[in-house]
């Protein structure tokens, strides 16, 4: 059975991000990661140039020299320059970019090393120097989510063990 071009891309699997990983592209597809607990996971979505993006960092700040992977994802301080980067050189235009946050969730209920609200205090920081307004906050509480984007209008769904909803 042939399902035709314009059908097998509507059934394209969304392209998966992992812990300490970003990925943009441009739409029509999905970025999804899963069981963000204290990391956080922030989308990016430029509305006319349809393009987006979603990073899934672990830390707030590295304490070694870059990493050398161009996708590492792992340090938000790192993570997020070149975040912007790869967004601006696949057509989207940063004045447009619009930022969403997800996680930084106390899943452990154990703050011994507060992981969740330092990424969250760190991503606040750094987007009020890159100039960047992230204008969804979903984060804090205790329970994991499960963000995706979609790359053609730039909803996010975000799913808890409770409840699923659009952001």
């Amino acid at each position: 059975m042939n399902l035709g071009p314009a059908l097998v891309e509507l059934i394209k699997p969304p392209i998966v991000v992992g812990m300490g990983e970003y990925r943009v592209g441009a739409g029509p597809g999905t970025v999804v990661t899963y069981a963000l607990g204290s990391c956080v996971g922030l989308t990016a979505y430029d509305p006319l140039n349809r393009v987006g993006g979603l990073l899934h960092y672990m830390l707030p700040t590295a304490t070694t020299t870059p990493p050398e992977k161009p996708d590492e994802g792992r340090y938000l301080d790192h993570a997020l320059p070149r975040f912007l980067d790869r967004l601006t050189e696949s057509g989207a235009q940063k004045r447009f970019l619009e930022f969403k946050a997800f996680g930084g969730a106390d899943t452990a209920k154990l703050s011994l090393f507060d992981v969740a609200n330092r990424n969250i205090a760190a991503l606040k920081e750094l987007s009020v120097r890159l100039r960047i307004f992230v204008r969804v906050w979903e984060v804090g509480g205790r329970d994991y989510r499960t963000v995706s984007l979609d790359l053609s209008n730039g909803k996010v769904l975000v799913r808890t063990s409770l409840e699923t909803f659009y952001r």
